[in-house]
């Protein structure tokens, strides 16, 4: 069952998203939906289910979504500063995106799960080119890094992983 948080974050990333579509032409939201699919299924709990939903939206509609109005339609703090952490700025780096966005342990595992989702993408591209050779190794790269780091056994939901044995 979803808790309220996670349906209003739902709600938000297919209000966000809209009808903006992929560079392999599927619907956006499809991308976030799947991350949560996914780490629901690796039994995290519903403040990463949360940060996963939402995790592109400031990103892809800065002029639209901010901390704040996440803040005013009830996202709790926790998710919010994984938002933070998650966001890429425009004049950053990437490399060194990865290494500020290692710092929060939720935002890690979001990260992880998008890299997961995003070489899945890049993989059955049917216009394998120089760019996205490129993209490939730099979300290989970064997941090397990402991986090395623990991942706290509180973002894990006790009753499923309970249920689950």
């Amino acid at each position: 069952m979803k808790s309220m948080e996670l349906r209003r974050a739902t709600k938000i990333a297919i209000e966000a998203h809209g009808g903006e579509r992929r560079r392999d032409g599927t619907l956006y939201v499809d991308h976030p939906l799947r991350m949560v699919k996914y780490l629901r299924a690796q039994r995290y709990c519903d403040t990463v289910l949360c940060a996963a939903a939402l995790h592109d939206v400031i990103e892809n509609k800065p002029e639209e979504w901010t901390i704040e109005r996440m803040r005013k339609r009830k996202i709790s703090e926790p998710v919010l500063t994984a938002l933070e952490y998650l966001t890429h700025q425009k004049d950053e780096e990437y490399e060194d995106y990865i290494k500020r966005l290692s710092e929060n342990a939720i935002a890690r595992v979001v990260k992880m799960a998008d890299l997961y989702d995003n070489s899945t993408v890049v993989g059955k591209a049917v216009d394998n080119n120089e760019k996205q050779e490129e993209r490939w190794n730099r979300y290989m790269k970064a997941f090397g890094y990402l991986s090395r780091f623990k991942v706290p056994e509180e973002l894990f939901d006790r009753k499923k992983r309970r249920r689950g044995r």
